[in-house]
């Protein structure tokens, strides 16, 4: 393992021909490097960074053990870019009842894999043929593990204008929290069609979700359903603590914080 030196320039002049020196810099920062090299890629110490007199850290200088200087470059974090959440297909189950049950949730038998997701979904009882209301559709996202943040469905082309219906959300499909309201519609006037088929969600996990109309009453026929879940590909940066930073009152109810340098905070 190699101990190289970092250190910060004085506010002194010197001349262009002078060769930087260890002994030159007001403070000196150890580095730890292992591996083959001869590059070497380091998080820069936020001593150093606390220390600079410049805020572009033109005065940081890099030695080896023996005080020569080094070849460096400092190359600012860039922010981690933002990609836009591919919607996620997820399995949809149709929610039959009848007339007579009014608002009242259907009464569902399902039937269930070992991992918890619905292979079929039938009434508790049997309906006769031209009493059942397709009142909803329960959604498997028991595949999905990251937040659920918006849902998207497509229906038959017969069913047009505004719909409304209720969103919940459960882990065990016994018990069901409220998620909120859902509206969706498609317009369309002569060769123009106007939809709007996403609905956002809290942003919080759930393995299915239970869509029930209100109005109309009565459910469309659904041609697909995707959600969009929270990204979870770029990690936050890990936080790097400095020495306390004493405030200061500069009125009642404010405080103000003089940072010793530029920092990312």
């Amino acid at each position: 393992m190699k101990i190289a030196v970092l250190g910060l320039a004085l506010c002194t002049v010197m001349t262009a021909a002078a060769q930087d020196k260890p002994a030159d810099f007001a403070s000196q920062t150890p580095l730890s490097l292992s591996g083959e090299g001869p590059w070497y890629r380091i998080e820069l110490p936020l001593a150093v960074q606390l220390n600079a007199r410049q805020t572009d850290l033109g005065d940081v200088r890099v030695f080896n053990a023996e005080g020569q200087p080094q070849a460096y470059a400092i190359t600012p974090r860039q922010p981690a870019r933002e990609q836009e959440p591919a919607p996620i297909e997820v399995k949809w189950f149709a929610l039959y009842s009848t007339q007579e049950a009014g608002d009242t949730a259907p009464v569902i038998r399902i039937e269930r894999s070992s991992n918890g997701s619905v292979i079929e979904v039938q009434p508790q009882s049997d309906i006769e043929a031209g009493e059942e209301v397709l009142r909803g559709w329960l959604l498997d996202t028991s595949a999905v593990k990251a937040p659920l943040e918006q849902l998207v469905i497509d229906w038959s082309t017969e069913r047009e204008g505004f719909q409304n219906f209720s969103i919940e959300a459960s882990d065990d499909l016994q018990h069901w929290r409220d998620w909120g309201e859902g509206q969706v519609a498609r317009l369309s006037f002569a060769d123009e069609v106007v939809e709007q088929r996403e609905v956002g969600l809290p942003g919080q996990s759930a393995r299915y979700l239970r869509l029930l109309w209100r109005a109309p009453h009565s459910a469309p026929l659904l041609v697909s359903a995707h959600v969009l879940s929270a990204a979870s590909d770029n990690p936050t940066p890990p936080l790097t603590w400095s020495p306390p930073v004493k405030g200061s009152v500069e009125s009642p109810n404010e405080y103000v914080w003089q940072l010793p340098a530029g920092l990312p905070v």
